[in-house]
């Protein structure tokens, strides 16, 4: 055979077998393909707990508190309150007191109280006294002021004549909260 003939017999196979290759190749395959499964959606997830603020330390509760009685007096036109520290150190002993059940949730032993921030060299001419015991709430500081406010006599001493204050707040094992707040007018 000539290499024409020849040419002449491969060139048709060659083309009609390329051409079945190439048509395999653009065409999509015959095997049945595994249908695409859906994409995962997980179910919505709660949020996140949000973790509590711990609770304030018994000196932040009565920072607040000393903020919280200045903004309601100054609301009523009256002067703020001066934090003084031997009054917050006499409310805080009487707080540790009643906490320790060593005193009484009440206003037993005021007089003596009075007396000893005399000692201290707190000259007065009026004092005042307002208590409170708490236990489950999330913001003390406005309970109590919130209670104190809507209580005539511990009212009476918040808008009183006074120009100093002393805030003694101590926590006992139980978690309940014992507050003091004791106010004074110099002489």
């Amino acid at each position: 055979m000539r290499p024409s003939r020849l040419l002449r017999l491969f060139i048709p196979l060659i083309i009609f077998f390329g051409s079945r290759i190439a048509l395999n190749q653009s065409e999509p395959s015959q095997t049945p393909q595994q249908p695409t499964p859906p994409p995962v959606v997980s179910a919505p997830q709660p949020p996140s707990p949000v973790a509590r603020a711990p609770k304030p330390s018994t000196e932040q509760i009565e920072t607040e508190i000393h903020a919280q009685i200045n903004t309601y007096r100054q609301s009523r036109g009256l002067e703020p309150l001066t934090l003084d520290y031997r009054i917050t150190e006499e409310s805080r002993k009487f707080s540790a007191k009643m906490a320790s059940g060593a005193a009484e949730f009440s206003h037993d032993g005021f007089d003596e109280r009075a007396e000893n921030l005399e000692k201290k060299a707190l000259k007065y001419a009026t004092v005042g006294e307002n208590l409170a015991l708490l236990q489950g709430y999330d913001d003390l500081a406005t309970t109590a002021v919130e209670g104190w406010i809507d209580s005539p006599g511990h009212h009476e001493n918040i808008i009183g004549d006074y120009d100093l204050t002393g805030i003694g707040v101590v926590k006992n094992e139980e978690g309940v909260y014992y507050f003091t707040q004791l106010f004074l007018k110099r002489q």
